[in-house]
């Protein structure tokens, strides 16, 4: 199984000039990863597609 964090995926290995562009990056891998990554533990579900589901589900039982 592999793991890859934010600072494998988006910081070692570039120069940052500004602060501004270190939070331009991990913005845009944050991104990335709630909306394109596959977790295992999450059924191969995207976080945005494994919470959308959850909420979706949650809310049909308040409903009940």
């Amino acid at each position: 199984m592999f793991k890859f964090s934010l600072k494998e995926q988006a910081i070692f290995g570039r120069i940052f000039r500004t602060a501004a562009e270190v939070r331009a990056v991990v913005s845009d891998f944050v991104a990335r990863y709630n909306t394109r990554w596959r977790l295992a533990r999450l059924g191969y579900r995207s976080p945005i597609e494994y919470r959308a589901r959850h909420f979706a589900a949650s809310n049909l039982l308040m409903a009940a």
